[in-house]
């Protein structure tokens, strides 16, 4: 299980001061390895306590893998989407393919994991086919897929009373946001503490990076399934916020 802690720590130092998302996704598969092997020992042991402790490892390896993919893809859509900006009225057409590339390897990475980044790189690329690169055919199938992909995204109960009530609070997560990633940081914990705590170590105060990661974990729509449904919407709203600040701030 150290053979998994040590992989594990240097995967988490590679994302920490200037990410390098391909070995530290490397090290969070090699983790997985030893602590399957781990607990497996502790299961023929009988030892209760070395399988508590080798299953949190593993919720946070795997933790850990998730957040370093879904890094890899916003980053790769975020830069698209900042290139596709910069675009005049005739961008040469090597700069244009070279956003459909980023879109495309931003899906490569997000298929089926995130349905919103997902929805979003097949619309941008399905602009980009149709507005500078005049394939129809191509931007047709891409807008499909966009729509296809928006149907089962679940939308905001925006009826309910509740959510009504939500709304000024929202609004004050957007101005936090706006702020910066700290802002956000210091009031989502003030005003909204995570009901789910994962297994990620608290970091250090300045330590922008790993307490982005480690509210991403903790505000992740996944894990708010057990509370009441006005809570997976906050929380969701939280988690949409942390993500983009994220990837604003690991670019």
């Amino acid at each position: 299980m150290d053979q998994a802690e040590w992989i594990l720590a240097y995967g988490q130092h590679c994302m920490a001061a200037d990410p390098d998302y391909k070995t530290g996704l490397k090290c969070g598969h090699e983790a997985a390895g030893p602590v399957e092997v781990a607990i497996q020992c502790a299961q023929r042991l009988k030892d209760s306590g070395l399988v508590q402790k080798a299953e949190k490892l593993k919720e946070a390896i795997y933790t850990f893998i998730r957040l370093t993919q879904w890094a890899m893809l916003v980053q790769a859509r975020v830069q698209a989407d900042r290139q596709l900006a910069s675009f005049g009225p005739h961008p040469h057409e090597e700069e244009v393919w070279q956003v459909v590339d980023k879109y495309t390897h931003a899906l490569r990475q997000t298929e089926e994991q995130d349905l919103l980044n997902e929805c979003r790189a097949h619309a941008r690329l399905g602009g980009v086919f149709d507005k500078h690169l005049k394939m129809r055919n191509k931007a047709v199938l891409n807008c499909k897929r966009a729509m296809q992909l928006a149907h089962h995204i679940k939308p905001h109960p925006t009826g309910h009373d509740w959510y009504m009530e939500l709304e000024p609070q929202l609004k004050k997560i957007k101005a936090a946001k706006a702020k910066g990633a700290r802002d956000l940081l210091v009031h989502i914990k003030q005003s909204h503490p995570p009901k789910f705590k994962g297994n990620l170590a608290e970091p250090a105060y300045d330590n922008i990076r790993q307490a982005l990661r480690k509210a991403s974990a903790e505000y992740h729509p996944d894990k708010q399934s057990r509370y009441d449904q006005k809570w997976q919407v906050l929380s969701g709203e939280i988690s949409k916020a942390v993500n983009d600040v994220w990837a604003d701030y690991c670019s």
